[in-house]
């Protein structure tokens, strides 16, 4: 018989980790990682430490891969910013580590034939198995699926296929504070979910040492993400471009009731060390990463109206694994089921219809109206006023005309836009 010890989503709690090895490690024949080492919890290195000890068989998450590509979360700032801590100090050997895991594997133990991934076979990274059905069974020929990522346990068995999540070593989402692993028995398949108290007085040492606010403590100790325990909590976002529009976008962030302008970085030399709508200019765009670093921001607007050059910038900022703001004037009207992508601005009475989806950068100035299951791709910008009918589509870039209407069902292009002028 052969017994497997499998776990994933460990994110640097190394306390959960070492209390899961002390309880089940003399059980074990093997050790089964299904991603995501890296990211939220302070102790990586030990973490990966701990993984090259036991000879685990690993695979990379998608925490593990912004880290070593100094990606940013762009559905957590909280995990932004600590990825970016993350690639300042975890050691370049833990990096190259994490760097080379693949993203799945296929394994064979007792004649089960195994594939293990973080997401699952539409995408081994960021996929979330959160059911079992015919289709799931089809996409894959191996006997047994081992995911990670939803932090949450899933045991499926019928016959001699499986579909298993182990839940998550550090990082609770359920209200279960406990640290998990599966043991898995083999030939047998037999699944077992254990739970394992630990203390986490050596991680909460960590955090506090690097500063770490209180969302994850309060995880740890509720069990799940509760985020501030004080709702008015506003965190920082600079503005790149101190011109009018950077002007306009600190007055919609001091609106909003989540957020701050902490300054404006602006490469124009006479306004270096100069104050712009009551914000300090701290530096020009090379600086950014410092600046940021320096003033614990995640956060970055792109004040630039020229559409080619939000996204030129844009991409920079994202290049350093931070992550572009999306800002919504409280005078806006947002349909709960429209999609507002990272970088995305809606400004005062506009209105955003339901279904609609704005894509990465796109602008929506004051009084603008799209209506229901239309889609602006990125980087375009409505100007005031402008009106679009249902179901319609923007093309990416463009720039739609101040005070302009377009029908239901358009097709918005640059030759439409031009034949308009």
């Amino acid at each position: 018989m052969t017994t497997l010890a499998v776990i994933a989503d460990v994110h640097g709690n190394l306390p959960a980790l070492d209390a899961i090895i002390a309880a089940v490690g003399g059980e074990a024949d093997a050790w089964l990682c299904a991603g995501d080492i890296a990211g939220h919890l302070p102790m990586v290195d030990e973490a990966v430490f701990r993984m090259r000890e036991l000879n685990a068989l690993c695979v990379s998450g998608d925490h593990d891969r912004a880290l070593v590509n100094r990606q940013s979360k762009v559905d957590s700032l909280a995990a932004t910013w600590v990825l970016r801590k993350q690639q300042e100090y975890v050691s370049q050997e833990s990096k190259a580590f994490l760097a080379a895991l693949p993203e799945k594997l296929e394994l064979e133990f007792e004649g089960f034939h195994v594939l293990m991934m973080h997401g699952g076979p539409l995408n081994p990274l960021s996929q979330r198995v959160e059911t079992v059905d015919e289709g799931l069974l089809a996409s894959f020929p191996q006997d047994i699926l081992i995911v990670g990522h939803r932090h949450r346990p899933m045991v499926y068995v019928k016959d001699r296929k499986a579909v298993l999540n182990p839940g998550a070593v550090g990082l609770p989402v359920d209200g279960e504070k406990r640290a998990r692993v599966m043991l898995v028995d083999l030939p047998s398949l037999h699944v077992r979910i254990r739970e394992i108290p630990y203390d986490p007085a050596p991680l909460y040492l960590r955090m506090h040492q690097m500063g770490y606010d209180e969302r994850y403590f309060n995880c740890l100790e509720a069990g799940r993400w509760v985020g501030f325990t004080n709702p008015q909590k506003r965190l920082p976002v600079l503005i790149i471009g101190a011109a009018i529009y950077g002007e306009i976008l600190a007055e919609l962030i001091e609106k909003t009731p989540d957020k701050y302008v902490a300054g404006f970085v602006d490469d124009t030399p006479a306004l270096q060390n100069r104050m712009v709508a009551g914000h300090p200019v701290l530096g020009k765009v090379i600086e950014l990463d410092q600046i940021a670093r320096e003033c614990g921001v995640t956060e970055i607007a792109v004040a630039i109206g020229d559409n080619t050059a939000r996204e030129k910038v844009s991409n920079i900022v994202k290049s350093m694994g931070l992550r572009l703001a999306t800002l919504v004037h409280p005078q806006a009207s947002v349909s709960p089921s429209a999609k507002l992508s990272p970088g995305v601005v809606v400004d005062a009475q506009a209105y955003i219809g339901p279904h609609c989806i704005l894509e990465e950068g796109v602008c929506i100035w004051p009084s603008v109206s799209v209506s229901h299951d239309t889609v602006v791709r990125r980087f375009a910008a409505l100007k005031p006023s402008a009106v679009v009918g249902g179901c319609s589509a923007i093309e990416a870039g463009l720039k739609i005309p101040l005070g302009s209407h377009w029908p239901s069902y358009s097709k918005i292009t640059a030759e439409m836009v031009a034949s308009q002028s």
